[in-house]
């Protein structure tokens, strides 16, 4: 406000001047022609002034409209940072809620898997304890190039019982269901769980398994197609090559193929 100010008194003093000029040539009675050259002498003087005074005007109007740019320019600035730090703020925000949902997301994973892997063990160590599961399991084993495919795995199959499978199954869906969005961190808690269920079975156990599910090259999703992706039967390869190579294979198909399903 106070620019404009200084710019009206300017302005009225220019003008109180040229009144002046005038009024004391027109108070003449009879004005003469000098009188008349020296008010258009004085024009050409106040005609100069006025030119000065606009480009003092404009010189002043220009610095007023750099400083106002300038100001406006901070403004934005400052209003940019202002948005950049709401939006870091917000983003801090949603990553940390992320990370707790996940984490509450882990959580019910590992309560859900344990309680199927606490079902199946109890029927593990039934099977364990049971000699005549043994003793079929070793009798199948031994009469792997004796027996018919199809015979010797239905065998197989009946020597657990169907809850033994059933919470195997579980166990393995959830690894398939594991709710993590980072691909890596996925593969790495499947893999941990997995040697979970591998740690549990006896070499017996992997026999009859191998035996029972790999008579057919399995079909995705199957109970057998989950024991070979994961590696349940890892550690029973060197029997399974001199016993039973055509099905040990159909367990390597499945996990070769998981393989590449990963890359």
């Amino acid at each position: 406000m106070k620019k404009y100010r200084f710019a009206f008194l300017v302005l009225a003093f220019v003008v109180i001047l040229f009144v002046i000029n005038v009024w004391s040539v027109l108070s003449l009675e009879r004005p003469t022609n000098l009188a008349w050259n020296e008010l258009g002498d004085s024009m050409g003087v106040l005609n100069a002034l006025f030119s000065g005074l606009a480009f003092a005007g404009f010189l002043v109007s220009l610095t007023w409209q750099r400083q106002e740019l300038s100001l406006t320019r901070q403004s934005v600035e400052e209003q940019t940072r202002e948005l950049s730090r709401a939006a870091d703020a917000h983003n801090q925000q949603v990553a940390q809620f992320q990370a707790q949902q996940s984490l509450q997301m882990q959580s019910q994973f590992h309560a859900q898997f344990m309680f199927w892997h606490d079902l199946w063990l109890h029927e593990h160590n039934g099977v364990n304890a049971d000699e005549s599961a043994r003793d079929q399991c070793v009798t199948l084993c031994g009469e792997v190039h004796e027996r018919d495919g199809q015979s010797l795995g239905k065998d197989a199959r009946d020597v657990f019982p169907g809850g033994y499978y059933n919470f195997l199954r579980y166990c393995l869906e959830e690894l398939e269901a594991l709710p993590v969005a980072d691909a890596k961190r996925a593969a790495e808690l499947r893999q941990r769980y997995a040697r979970i269920l591998r740690a549990g079975l006896s070499d017996m156990e992997k026999k009859i398994l191998l035996l029972g599910q790999f008579q057919w090259a399995p079909t995705e999703g199957s109970l057998a197609y989950l024991i070979g992706k994961y590696e349940i039967l890892h550690g029973c390869g060197d029997w399974a090559r001199d016993h039973c190579k055509k099905i040990w294979l159909n367990y390597r198909g499945v996990l070769n193929g998981a393989s590449h399903e990963d890359e």
